[in-house]
């Protein structure tokens, strides 16, 4: 019997077959069996988000350290380099350029007699991690040179991520304390009414936080973190050394502190079946089409502020001209109601799965009119947030 025939041999599968279509709770038996199952193979087969191999480290329950450095390890990135290569995508190759960058900065490297045939002996040269981006691409680049480039990479990643996991607990700690100030803060509208305290352990001590390998990520098209509803994991980006060496800020409790709230925001879960409860809604985003996908993020990255005391300021951390557009909206519309339909949960089967998203979209269309939210989305899907604001006026 497998994995899946056993977690569904206790006689919940036949009231999953008799709920399909329906809304199930975060909380209930079968969700958390169904959670378990998921965040288990996502771990096992290092595949958190389905579609691909992604590198991460998990530390064992001695403290030590699970090794990525294998052949199956190698053997990842380079089935990953070769489709971000055959993307050809300008994020996925600046990671490219990255990785080579990374590989510069070892000594023995830069004394590979093939590398410095192709950088022209330049291998200081800025221009030099293009180069060897290049040579991969037309395949003139030395197979045991690029193994090389790569095991560095490996050692760096695994130093990395060992020592993020063991932060890890002190991030924790530190959210939830600023969280609660901002819960308990008079002048903010985020309550325990809406974000209660249950909601808050019951969420963080499902997630499992890894980091994890840049170059797999930009295949997905993330850049430094994302949060997956349907395993419970959050996905940080390992920060390569020669960034930290440059002074750039490192982004692990920012991105941690970002995703964790994604994390605690409200979501209505569907039946299809035992191996398949999809998320309809997270946050004000509807999932399957995207709609609100940028206000969801404004929101989120507002809260990330205000756990800083950044209070009504747009202008610094990610999504800033979403965000600007979230601040054009909040000039009419109480942040109460949108932060009430954030984090606004679907428990069971309703004809109504968000009476705060309803009464939230009820005030949009008595102050802006009723196509008023459906023309802004496709702006944003057309123009960019960045284009948006310039004709928000007009929409």
């Amino acid at each position: 019997m497998n994995k899946e025939s056993q977690l569904y041999d206790d006689g919940l599968l036949p009231e999953i077959n008799e709920r399909h279509g329906q809304y199930i709770g975060w909380n209930s038996e079968i969700y958390q069996e169904y959670l378990k199952l998921r965040q288990d193979v996502a771990l096992k087969y290092r595949k958190p988000f389905g579609d691909f191999v992604v590198a991460f480290n998990v530390l064992n329950d001695d403290d030590s350290v699970h090794s990525v450095l294998t052949d199956t390890f190698l053997h990842d990135c380079m089935l990953t380099i070769d489709r971000i290569v055959a993307e050809r995508s300008e994020f996925g190759m600046s990671e490219v350029r990255m990785l080579f960058a990374e590989g510069l900065s070892d000594r023995e490297i830069c004394q590979d007699l093939s590398i410095q045939k192709i950088t022209r002996g330049m291998v200081g040269d800025p221009r030099a991690p293009a180069m060897l981006a290049d040579a991969y691409t037309e395949g003139t680049l030395d197979r045991k040179a690029f193994l090389k480039i790569l095991r560095v990479h490996a050692l760096n990643f695994t130093a990395s991520a060992h020592n993020f996991e063991k932060q890890v607990p002190r991030i924790e700690k530190e959210f939830l304390l600023d969280l609660k100030k901002l819960i308990d803060d008079p002048d903010h509208p985020l309550t325990s009414d809406i974000l209660s305290e249950a909601t808050i352990h019951q969420r963080v001590s499902a997630v499992k936080v890894i980091m994890g390998d840049p170059l797999a990520m930009a295949t997905h098209g993330v850049a430094v973190g994302i949060y997956n509803p349907d395993n419970e994991m959050i996905f940080v980006a390992y920060e390569r050394p020669i960034n930290m060496s440059k002074g750039k800020d490192v982004h692990f409790e920012k991105t941690y502190r970002h995703e964790m709230i994604h994390a605690l925001s409200g979501r209505s879960i569907v039946i299809d079946n035992q191996y398949h409860m999809p998320h309809e809604r997270l946050g004000v985003e509807e999932n399957e089409t995207g709609f609100n996908k940028w206000l969801n993020e404004a929101i989120t990255e507002q809260l990330t502020q205000d756990l800083k005391g950044k209070r009504h300021n747009y202008i610094q951390g990610s999504y800033q001209h979403e965000r600007e557009l979230y601040k054009q909206l909040l000039q009419r519309i109480p942040e109460e109601l949108f932060l009430k339909a954030y984090f606004e949960n679907t428990e069971t089967d309703s004809d109504e799965s968000s009476p705060h998203g309803q009464a939230l979209s009820e005030a949009i269309n008595k102050e802006f009119g009723d196509r008023f939210m459906e023309n802004l989305n496709i702006s944003v899907w057309e123009k960019g947030p960045e284009d948006t604001l310039r004709v928000f006026d007009t929409l």
